[in-house]
């Protein structure tokens, strides 16, 4: 007989155990770019042009938030003061006066022709590098990095021109290892005043 406690109780359901899906399968690694096969017919300056916009230029543009804090630092600021009167002498040599606003500016094929006269330019510090120091400090390069292909589109004034020209100190001493104040003044005193006072005939001290 069953007994007044266990009549009408429905015995107690085990819960069921959900199945364990199968893990997914693992997603096929991408396969490594190969690199391109240049073809012998293929002219050397394409190669050229190649390495500076995939390793030269894209390592410049990466490391210009560096150069800022070093170029604004007191110390290169108080030497490009030092320095203000004889390199605004340089700066007006190489400047044309902008009729708007009256003042002397510096195109961006002056600036690689003053450079191209002392022969600043070299392996380290290209003339494709110095168009894009002088693009930046101008603020007209665009969010890609594109530079302008008309050299006479880009143009500074002289605070902008100093910059640049900390830049290319910065730039051409990198592999010394040294402090970039001290990259700057060497840069500055060693080199290119000494080539101002040697081919200019600028009475700079």
């Amino acid at each position: 007989s069953t007994s007044p406690a266990n009549s009408g109780s429905k015995s107690p359901t085990k819960a069921k155990k959900k199945k364990k899906l199968p893990p997914p399968d693992p997603e096929p690694e991408p396969e490594p770019e190969k690199p391109k096969v240049w073809q012998p017919h293929e002219m050397l300056a394409d190669r050229f042009q190649a390495l500076m916009e995939q390793c030269v230029l894209p390592n410049c543009c990466r490391e210009w938030d560096q150069q800022s804090g070093m170029v604004w630092s007191p110390r290169v600021q108080a030497l490009l003061e030092a320095h203000r009167a004889d390199l605004f002498r340089v700066f007006k040599y190489f400047a044309d006066r902008d009729k708007e606003w009256n003042q002397p500016t510096m195109t961006a094929n002056a600036w690689l022709g003053m450079l191209a006269d002392f022969e600043l330019c070299d392996e380290t510090f290209t003339e494709e590098i110095a168009a894009l120091v002088l693009e930046r400090v101008s603020g007209e390069l665009g969010i890609e990095g594109e530079q302008h292909e008309d050299n006479d589109e880009t143009e500074v004034v002289f605070d902008e021109w100093l910059e640049g020209l900390a830049r290319v100190g910065i730039i051409r001493g990198k592999d010394a290892g040294a402090p970039a104040f001290v990259t700057i003044r060497r840069f500055l005193e060693d080199t290119f005043l000494p080539l101002c006072r040697a081919r200019l005939s600028l009475a700079v001290e």
